[in-house]
């Protein structure tokens, strides 16, 4: 396939994109897209050599293979490498056996599989993730594993049996694909975005641009400037306004995968799409972008868990430029001698290409192998304060476990086995004392249970169930049937979730905690949500006393890393204090309109913010222990502290009344 210099320009314009959006310079909110473009002139480009091959009756699986070593392995494994050096240093044990396996995933080509395990993209934890990118490059070796030689029997196929079964099939694919992506993007967004048989149809899609080019020649026309331009349209309209609700990939997909062809099949160096992307800057930074792609997010990482005192976009910016340096000496050190068949024939190659697996995947392992002897010596290297902090979070550590006795129980569901076992309780110790609502419930109904033994106390809730979001399937609308006709069961109710649920948006509840802490007090309460809330609280006191315990101060903040900050109190920002104390005054403007509406003796409202998590500036940690397990969960030691208060507040008596 005949160099075309635009083709590089149009990388430049996917990797600027891609490390924009790491950096999160608060724009280009669409910029992972980029990778999109990646894939469509990937396919685009290997199809077209492959054709050319078969045509000229030179094709040889080893030969492809060949290249895509030459190509990938040599700057991954670079990469990977100078990692391992670097987090041993800047991470903590938790964060360097994550890297570890990354890196064990990213050799072997699978980091796909791994991140669509264990987390999801978009998540506050690939900010902390150096190789989280690696995922776009495990996709593209599997497909072309498989490609070449499917390719080769098509070709094949379709000389012996009179047929276009290339044509067809990669139409075939191309569709199946892309009906996989959308159903996906709508049903199930992790598997979608990291798995190859939903990414697969936009490296199809360049393949069929690929033929079209083999069989027919670039398309001719006054039309192709115009075309190239809305081509550039297409995808500037995609980084900048498109974000991940979209859904990617899937059907608004289409938009970037459709500019990049147009730029692939129309763009040439005298209209004005093409002479823009053959400046030469931009030809230039397509060049390195392979090697931009791999250093940029490492560089990121370190950066943000280091320099903790510089101004965040300062930094990024200087990191992205780092990163393009970075870039331009692995290319010409690294890249550029191993393309060169001169440099090694294909059997000294192959060992290589070995090594350069083989050996970082046996760091990662090695590491991952030996994490407690790192542990011990992170330990043992941190200061005094830093070392009790970090001891008092291994402590609380995942401590998040429900008390559990035979009449301190808890159900998501209401069945007859919890119905019997509720009823047995309320006969030997009295009317039962029921929380419900979010994960916060839990909290809650630990804090009373080690405060109150005597009582009989049930537990119905579940993580993420809310009434005022909707959620189908759990405890909320079940809880209002089972209550009638059964008062007499119950001393109280108690309604509590997280209070940043109510500032959120009503969206999938993978991004809300993100959004929330990232927010830095800034975005609008959700008064509709507030609404619906009071409205359920409204309709369990109709049933039963009812109390809606209000909000408490949440840091949002990763409790394991605060064994680096300075010496002294450990302060909750002001930024959180201040937005759970304007979700507060929200939820205390809706229950002002209870008077006069709501049935005698309830519902009763219970600051948090006043009665239970007050002073928050204090409350991080006390007596050398985390209140906090993570950003808004108490440990065991925050309950036992807040749990008096709680019985205070509500009332509680360590006998039935």
């Amino acid at each position: 396939m005949k160099y075309r210099a635009e083709i590089d320009g149009l990388r430049a314009l996917a990797v600027l994109p891609v490390i924009v959006f790491h950096a999160d310079l608060g724009f280009m909110a669409g910029g992972f897209a980029g990778v999109d473009v990646f894939f469509v002139i990937s396919g685009f480009l290997i199809t077209g050599i492959l054709l050319d091959d078969l045509a000229a009756d030179r094709f040889s699986v080893l030969h492809f293979y060949e290249r895509r070593a030459r190509r990938i392995l040599p700057a991954l494994s670079l990469v990977i490498l100078v990692c391992f050096p670097v987090a041993l240093v800047v991470f903590d044990p938790r964060r360097f056996d994550a890297f570890a396996e990354s890196a064990v995933a990213a050799s072997l080509f699978f980091a796909n599989i791994h991140f669509w395990q264990t987390l999801d993209y978009f998540n506050a934890q690939t900010t902390v993730l150096p190789l989280i990118h690696t995922w776009s490059l495990a996709v593209e070796e599997q497909y072309y594993f498989v490609f070449p030689p499917v390719l080769w029997l098509l070709w094949r196929a379709g000389k012996r049996f009179r047929g276009d079964w290339l044509l067809w099939a990669l139409i075939l694919a191309t569709l199946g694909s892309f009906a996989l992506s959308a159903a996906g993007s709508a049903l199930e967004l992790r598997s979608n975005f990291y798995l190859l048989p939903t990414r697969a149809w936009e490296m199809l899609a360049g393949s069929l641009a690929a033929l079209h080019v083999h069989r027919h020649g670039l398309p001719v026309g006054r039309w192709t400037g115009p075309a190239s331009l809305l081509g550039l349209i297409l995808l500037a309209g995609t980084f900048q306004f498109m974000d991940k609700s979209f859904g990617f990939p899937g059907p608004w997909t289409l938009i970037p995968v459709t500019g990049t062809l147009l730029l692939l099949l129309c763009a040439r160096p005298g209209g004005l799409a093409g002479r823009f992307l053959t400046l030469r800057p931009v030809v230039g930074i397509g060049l390195i972008s392979y090697s931009a792609y791999l250093w940029h997010q490492p560089l990121f990482v370190f950066a943000r868990l280091e320099a903790v005192d510089v101004s965040a976009g300062a930094l990024m910016l200087v990191m992205g430029l780092l990163s393009l340096v970075l870039a331009w000496a692995s290319w010409r050190f690294v890249e550029r001698p191993f393309r060169d068949r001169t440099f090694l024939d294909r059997r000294q190659l192959f060992a290589a290409a070995l090594a350069m697996i083989l050996v970082p995947a046996a760091a990662g392992g090695v590491a991952s192998t030996y994490g407690d002897l790192n542990r011990r010596v992170f330990v043992a290297a941190l200061g005094e304060e830093a070392r009790a902090r970090w001891l008092a979070w291994e402590a609380v550590r995942d401590a998040h476990a429900l008390v559990e006795a035979p009449c301190h129980f808890t159900a998501t569901d209401i069945d007859a086995a919890m119905h019997e076992r509720l009823v047995s309780c309320a006969e030997a110790h009295g009317p039962v004392i029921l929380l419900t609502g979010d994960s916060h419930a839990g909290d809650v109904f630990n804090a009373i249970a080690r405060t109150l033994p005597e009582r009989a106390i049930v537990l119905l809730a579940e993580g993420g169930c809310r009434p005022g979001q909707g959620y189908a399937g759990c405890h909320p609308a079940p809880l209002l049937s089972y209550l009638r006709g059964r008062e007499a069961l119950f001393d109280t109710v108690v309604y509590t979730q997280a209070g940043f649920w109510y500032w959120i948006a009503d969206r999938d509840p993978p991004f809300g905690r993100w959004a929330y802490a990232l927010s830095e007090g800034a975005g609008e309460i959700n008064g509709e949500i507030i609404d619906r809330t009071a409205d359920y609280v409204e309709a369990l006191s109709r049933l039963a006393p009812t109390v809606w315990l209000g909000p408490r101060y949440e840091p949002h903040i990763d409790v394991g890393s605060l064994y680096r900050r300075p010496p002294g109190p450990i302060l909750m920002k002001p930024e959180m204090i201040d937005q759970i104390s304007r979700v507060e005054a929200s939820v205390q403007a809706r229950i002002a309109r209870w008077d006069g509406e709501a049935p005698a003796g309830g519902p009763r409202y219970v600051s948090q913010l006043e009665e239970v998590t007050r002073e928050p500036e204090a409350e991080l940690m006390r007596d050398g222990a985390f209140l906090y397990n993570d950003g808004d969960h108490w440990s065991p030691a925050g309950e036992a502290f807040f749990g008096a208060r709680i019985v205070e507040a509500l009332g509680l008596e360590p006998t039935a009344r």
